[in-house]
């Protein structure tokens, strides 16, 4: 439990700021020990620690740590198969979201594949990722592609509403 409101506090701290770059590196060691201390068995013990390195990848790239960030995604990348589901599907969405804010546009068009190819059809997350094929590959330079990608899509993507204006913008 304490793992799960330390890890509400960082999502806090990280969109809404108030302590300072020595303080915000203090609190991730805090929580890596935290881990470290904490007796995680199971499925939902791998969710939690692959929502704290999340949270903790966000937070390393608002203070710059480019090298950070990647590697607590990479961490989250290795242990994803113990996932259940549910949270493997949001896990992956969140993960490949986080690689294209870094700039990493093949490593976010992996794992938005590998969303689709597991989990075609069981949940919004697929639409997500869908989206997130064709914007991968544009940002990639695969102009083609990303254009034979969104008619494919285009169909599944238009009968939801929440994704009509980005389909056109694409």
């Amino acid at each position: 439990r304490a793992l799960v409101y330390f890890i509400a506090a960082l999502v806090h701290l990280e969109r809404h700021g108030g302590l300072s770059r020595r303080e915000m590196l203090s609190l991730l060691a805090a929580g890596e020990k935290l881990l470290g201390i904490t007796a995680l068995e199971g499925k939902k013990a791998c969710a939690v620690v692959a929502e704290y390195r999340l949270a903790s990848s966000q937070i390393l790239r608002r203070l710059h740590d480019h090298f950070g960030a990647f590697w607590q995604l990479c961490a989250v990348d290795i242990n994803k198969a113990k996932l259940p589901n549910a949270t493997s599907r949001r896990i992956l969405l969140a993960l490949a979201n986080r690689y294209m804010r870094l700039g990493y546009a093949d490593r976010a068009l992996f794992h938005y594949r590998n969303l689709l190819d597991e989990y075609e059809g069981e949940g919004r997350e697929t639409n997500f990722a869908q989206l997130g094929i064709v914007h991968a590959l544009r940002i990639g330079g695969l102009l083609g592609e990303a254009a034979a990608a969104l008619i494919q899509f285009n169909a599944e993507l238009s009968q939801d509403p929440a994704f009509g204006d980005e389909v056109e913008w694409e």
